[in-house]
């Protein structure tokens, strides 16, 4: 495709002869690898100017095919410019009308990999804006695990204790819709899966600074959402055991620790899993010498006889 052509369907476009919807038909193909980056720039002012979730999700498409898809493009992504496309507000609210394109998701994360590789500077913006909106529905950060999220993941990585600023000041408590979400996203796997949160990332001074900030109101609140993962290992913290022992002598944290790591997914008769469970403590309650851990131990593991013995009971009496 001719620069001139191009220049022709912004002008016909711009005089509303042609929708934006027309811009669709040039996503396929290599049919713009030929624009100079001066017109094709063009384009997507035109198209982050519009005001409809479609005329963005073809921006992404294009944006993705120009820089991102074809790896003989001789142009990288222009900083200012991607911003404010990985940031347009329509991606950070619930469309009215138009449904988001079911590729938006991909685009815009595949996006911002490369956008976060080459300005690591301007990603604490983005991820500004990310924490803001984060779970919220419509968006492109709706859901548990959007793939959009493995942006935000990175930028932990780049920069975990500034990140982690930004987090506390959407985590709660209150716990609001956005700090539920985030909360699991720092937690990790819910329910079936076995998903490694971002907490591990956090320079674990940081954690408890926020904590100690607020004792009473947020001790037992990590605790619902550190990995639930207890070992003994040199060289690395297990968040859950350290939480036990600065925090294990108040009633709270003992109780949402337990409440935490009682939320899981399990197959085959529930009796025996929570008898592997009770193995898997008093196995490592032998190599214990912290006292509050040791203390935990003994009040979940007297829960799990009780949830044993009622899982007999039922199991019995279906013929298990």
């Amino acid at each position: 495709m001719s620069d001139q052509a191009a220049l022709r369907v912004l002008r016909l476009a711009e005089k509303n002869i042609i929708d934006t919807n027309h811009f669709r038909f040039f996503c396929y193909g290599n049919v713009i690898q030929s624009l100079s980056e001066g017109i094709f720039k063009k384009w997507m002012e035109y198209l982050l100017n519009s005001s409809t979730v479609r005329a963005i999700s073809i921006a992404l498409d294009l944006f993705h095919s120009y820089y991102i898809h074809s790896r003989r493009s001789k142009y990288i992504l222009p900083k200012n410019l991607t911003f404010r496309l990985l940031t347009h507000q329509l991606l950070f609210r619930k469309p009215e009308r138009d449904q988001r394109d079911q590729m938006d998701d991909y685009y815009w994360t595949e996006i911002g990999k490369e956008f976060i590789r080459l300005y690591p500077e301007k990603s604490l913006e983005l991820a500004d804006k990310m924490l803001e909106h984060f779970g919220e529905d419509g968006t492109i950060l709706e859901g548990f695990h959007s793939e959009a999220q493995t942006i935000l993941n990175d930028i932990v990585r780049q920069f975990p204790r500034e990140v982690w600023r930004k987090i506390t000041k959407y985590l709660g408590p209150p716990i609001d819709s956005r700090a539920f979400h985030i909360k699991e996203w720092l937690r990790g796997g819910r329910f079936f899966e076995e998903k490694e949160g971002v907490l591990i990332l956090i320079p674990h001074e940081e954690i408890w600074k926020w904590v100690n900030e607020d004792v009473e109101n947020r001790a037992w609140y990590l605790a619902t959402f550190v990995p639930k993962a207890l070992f003994h290992e040199e060289g690395k913290l297990c968040l859950a055991r350290e939480v036990l022992v600065r925090y294990g002598d108040r009633e709270d944290v003992r109780r949402y620790l337990m409440a935490n790591f009682s939320t899981e997914g399990r197959w085959g008769p529930a009796s025996l899993h929570y008898q592997n469970k009770k193995e898997f403590l008093l196995e490592f309650k032998k190599k214990e010498t912290n006292q509050n851990v040791i203390d935990w131990i003994d009040e979940y593991v007297s829960v799990l006889e009780e949830e044993i013995e009622m899982a007999r009971i039922g199991e019995e009496r279906r013929g298990f």
